[in-house]
């Protein structure tokens, strides 16, 4: 019932905020402020819209945004696959793009880093009220924690196009967490578990019921894995193997990866993998190939996006007949315990990889133009829900006053998920704004709401760094140097204590090399820039 006061409560409590952009004025002709500049733009492509487009450079929103402006945009893509390597690559070859959408947190210096090294422009000095009034008029309206994430402690705006949650939809959710085939508890007389007893137990009753490994987990590299941090959390530690550093109550910060904390997580999960519960194929298994085998019936329990879970529920059910799945909420010791590591959404934090500048740059002024176009009514209109209309079908319908609808070519096609087929049209991961139509298209359902209640019960962001604490240049070269070879070693390392290619017993061990590799330095550098970041 709170989850059904919430939704009604946030229409009324955020209505200045939602009469921004409930509805985009109609897109004039022409807002051509380019007469065929290029600008070439290094931007991960989705894999939702790869099933469908090569490139972004040939995507209809894209097309339409070409037409709009009079620019010429030429994306770069790295791999879907990507692990860095080819953002390593272009930063190697000297031959930079006009604009980046990158995750600069693995370079040297981050973004300081690449400023002083004449990479990328300061932006703030291309980015103001006066050259980005569609941008400001966003960002002004963002609250105090807002403001602190969006720049890092240099004040450089590091999240220019990170999408924020304009209502409360989104904004303070656990959006990733844990689902269980409902119908089958149903039908075994299970109550959803919270305690970590409760969970376990429930685990080895459906292996008993026959499901050939009840957990599925995956690659712990998959973002769904560490933002969702599902059992990690129990034994109070993280599982981003770059990041995941935990706080104490001064204020502090530990790598939760040489903790005792690890120590039980690691053997914990031994004992599933030697009782069958979960399998050794995790180690290389993407979240995808992990829904594969819910639907298969050889998955009960796995962590998944709240973006996903009426698709889930429909694919499943095309699959198995009664499929019903729900959230469950983050296994504790303790019922009652705060589950301190959790990954609840706060504004401007959704994302590493604001839009920067390229020194090499011809044309900065049409960049920011561009920037700011993609805050636009229009803009929106076109990253949110795509063209009206395109290669003869509809895409939304839209009343004068009313709500963005989308048709049932889109929410209905029986040959393509709604995830997937909004992706050829609209560009999800562009999207500036979180449009409040597309957003209660997305979530207004019971099996959203549910989610979101039990994967939010008791569960805060306290027990760790901030998502929003920046590095100075120095700090992140010594981070960037020691955190290379320490996330390759625990990465190996805890995979081999979970599947006991290496014995539990060497595990001071495996915490003493740790430590020779300079993890305290590392410790110290976040402990200062968590304090720098609650003093900004």
């Amino acid at each position: 019932m709170r989850k059904v006061i919430h939704r009604g409560l946030a229409l009324l409590l955020c209505m200045t905020v939602v009469m921004m952009f409930t509805s985009f004025s109609v897109a004039e002709e022409s807002g051509k402020f380019a007469n065929g500049e290029v600008l070439t733009i290094y931007y991960p492509i989705s894999a939702m819209a790869a099933t469908k487009w090569n490139s972004y450079d040939d995507h209809p929103a894209i097309k339409l945004i070409e037409e709009y402006t009079g620019l010429d945009l030429q994306f770069i893509h790295p791999p879907l696959d990507d692990d860095g390597t080819f953002f390593s690559t272009v930063i190697a070859s000297g031959q930079y793009p006009d604009l980046w959408k990158a995750d600069w947190s693995a370079y040297r210096g981050d973004v300081d880093g690449a400023i002083e090294d004449g990479l990328i422009v300061k932006i703030n000095d291309y980015v103001n009220a006066e050259t980005a009034p569609n941008w400001y008029k966003y960002y002004d309206a963002l609250d105090a924690a807002g403001k602190k994430n969006f720049v890092n402690d240099s004040g450089i705006y590091t999240k220019l196009g990170v999408s924020l949650d304009p209502v409360e939809i989104l904004d303070g959710e656990q959006h990733t967490g844990p689902i269980v085939r409902k119908d089958v508890l149903d039908s075994l007389g299970i109550e959803s578990p919270v305690s970590l007893d409760d969970f376990t137990a429930m685990l080895y009753t459906l292996k008993d019921a026959g499901f050939k490994t009840p957990l599925g987990l995956y690659k712990f590299s998959e973002w769904d894995a560490y933002n969702s941090n599902f059992i990690a959390g129990t034994f109070g530690v993280m599982l981003d193997s770059t990041k995941g550093f935990i706080l104490d109550e001064d204020g502090n910060a530990h790598y939760s990866m040489s903790s005792e904390g690890w120590r039980e997580f690691v053997t914990y999960l031994n004992k599933l993998y030697n009782d069958g519960i979960i399998d050794r194929d995790f180690v290389n298994r993407s979240e995808a190939d992990t829904k594969k085998l819910l639907y298969a019936g050889d998955v009960a329990v796995m962590a998944v996006g709240n973006w996903e879970t009426q698709e889930v529920n429909l694919l499943g059910g095309t699959s198995i007949e009664g499929f019903d799945i729900a959230g469950i909420a983050m296994p504790r010791k303790d019922v009652d315990a705060v589950y301190k590591y959790g990954n609840r959404r706060e504004q401007a934090t959704d994302g590493n990889n604001g839009w920067q500048i390229s020194t090499s740059c011809k044309y900065p002024e049409l960049a920011v133009k561009l920037i700011d176009f993609l805050y636009s009514d229009y803009g929106l209109e076109l990253t949110n829900y795509g063209p009206q209309e395109w290669d003869g079908h509809v895409i939304w319908t839209k009343e004068a006053d009313g709500p963005y609808v989308f048709t049932d070519y889109m929410l209905n096609n029986p040959e393509v998920a709604f995830n997937t087929i909004r992706s050829w049209y609209s560009i999800d991961n562009m999207q500036s704004i979180y449009h409040v139509d597309y957003q209660k298209m997305q979530y207004d359902a019971p099996i959203c709401w549910q989610c979101w209640e039990a994967w939010g019960y008791n569960v805060d962001n306290s027990g760790h760094i901030p998502v929003g604490c920046s590095l100075t240049a120095d700090e992140s070269n010594k981070v960037v140097r020691i955190l290379s070879s320490v996330k390759s070693y625990v990465d190996e390392m805890t995979y081999k204590f979970i599947l006991g290619e290496e014995p539990l017993e060497n595990f001071d061990a495996y915490v003493a090399q740790i430590e020779s590799m300079g993890i305290a330095e590392v410790e110290q550098i976040y402990t200062d820039a968590t304090a720098r970041y609650n003093a900004r």
